[in-house]
């Protein structure tokens, strides 16, 4: 049995969407919003750009157009993984996933370290009206994180706007960040 891993998306009222895949790595969800914020996950992506799209001009706008809600992108973290894994596999990362998350998750399959929890404090739905227009100059771009991933309160990974990528925390263009003092 390949591995198998897990991804949930927690919605702003509170909600744990999940999902599963093997070849997939899942970082960022587009979501329904309702009048009242209630959000509803639609599609899944491999990157937040991908979301973004879909959620400014894809299918999603189209169907919360036809619906009359908006769209909106929330973040989606692994929590979990099945079958035969070892380090090996994951030792570059998996898609826009670090390498540290997905080792952090074989560690905690194997039973060497406690599981990594659910992010407790998600950050809102971004509506799409206030999605950050991506500058020309990379300087100026990598100054405004357009969107948070929070792991127990604390900012894990940042939206590179200049890539429409995630930028982990202990990666290292996310350490070159947080030392030249542009991470919050």
């Amino acid at each position: 049995m390949a591995a198998i891993v897990t991804f949930t998306a927690t919605t702003a009222q509170g909600t744990t969407e999940t999902r599963s895949s093997g070849t997939m790595p899942y970082v960022a969800a587009s979501v329904l919003v309702d009048a009242d914020g209630n959000q509803t996950v639609y599609s899944w992506h491999k990157t937040v750009a991908a979301a973004h799209t879909a959620a400014r001009n894809g299918l999603t706008s189209r169907v919360a157009t036809h619906r009359g809600l908006t769209a909106g992108v929330i973040p989606v973290v692994p929590t979990a993984i099945k079958g035969k894994v070892t380090e090996a596999m994951f030792a570059e990362g998996w898609g826009d996933i670090p390498a540290d998350v997905m080792l952090a998750l074989v560690a905690a399959k194997n039973g060497t370290t406690e599981q990594p929890e659910l992010p407790t404090e998600e950050a809102p739905a971004q509506d799409v009206a206030d999605e950050p227009e991506v500058e020309e100059t990379p300087e100026v771009a990598d100054e405004a994180p357009a969107e948070l991933v929070r792991v127990d309160g604390k900012p894990q990974a940042r939206l590179d706007t200049a890539t429409g990528k995630l930028v982990w925390r202990n990666s290292p263009k996310g350490r070159a960040a947080r030392a030249a003092g542009l991470w919050n």
